[in-house]
């Protein structure tokens, strides 16, 4: 009889835990799928989002799994970062040739750009390789809106300082070549 109560004991272990597993793999379904929607309506369109999550998995030579990039390309997009597949394809590369120069690893240095990008406080990327000349940005971004730097609003001033987020990506890619990792 206690052999058959503790085979009993294991056989409900093993059931909870199967049930447990169950409920996880659903919730995270459920966590792809309003990730995945979410990143269909912020890139405007399924095939611009397919576009951009190509591009941004090619920047990363396929480091980093499509989940956390559509939620990295989520957070930017919702913080107002106008950006296409071009733009966030030059991020994700930027991230990979300053990580491949020894600035640390792909999801870190991502993770830096894409929060100087939605806050545009871009004083930390100069740790990671990044020189951003945000007042000069400005001075570009203000002229042509024919004003002064100092007349630019908080929003313009954000949007010209990812404009300078994406030059300095731009010019550290083109500087790396192709690379492969």
């Amino acid at each position: 009889m206690g052999l058959i109560a503790g085979g009993l004991g294991v056989a409900v272990v093993a059931v909870g835990a199967m049930l447990g597993a169950v409920v996880a793999l659903g919730e995270k379904g459920s966590n792809v799928n309003d990730v995945t929607s979410g990143f269909d309506r912020l890139s405007g369109s399924v095939e611009n989002a397919d576009k951009i999550l190509a591009a941004m998995t090619k920047g990363v030579a396929g480091t980093i799994d499509d989940l956390t990039l559509m939620t990295d390309a989520n957070k930017l997009m919702a913080a107002g970062v106008k950006g296409n597949a071009d733009t966030f394809g030059t991020l994700t590369e930027a991230a990979r040739v300053l990580s491949k120069e020894g600035f640390g690893p792909i999801p870190t240095i991502l993770d830096q750009i894409n929060r100087a990008e939605m806050t545009g406080n871009a004083t930390r990327l100069g740790r990671i390789g990044l020189t951003v000349d945000a007042k000069t940005a400005e001075k570009n971004y203000a002229a042509s809106l024919g004003v002064t730097a100092d007349q630019l609003t908080p929003a313009q001033l954000l949007e010209a300082k990812r404009e300078a987020i994406l030059i300095s990506a731009t010019a550290t890619v083109k500087a790396a070549g192709e690379q492969q990792l």
